[in-house]
């Protein structure tokens, strides 16, 4: 019974790692596209003059 476990510990192992590539990915910011809202600078308010 040790094959099923040890293929079991791999999908595992590798479903993490996959996670951990992307929140990496993500907080680096490999998802936003130049010119997006995100990259945009913020807007400021003048009180209406």
């Amino acid at each position: 019974m040790r094959g099923p476990a040890l293929r079991r510990d791999h999908v595992i192992a590798a479903s993490l790692a996959g996670a951990v590539v992307v929140v990496v990915g993500y907080a680096s910011g490999i998802g936003l596209h130049p010119g997006t809202a995100a990259a945009a600078p913020p807007a400021v308010a003048d009180g209406g003059h």
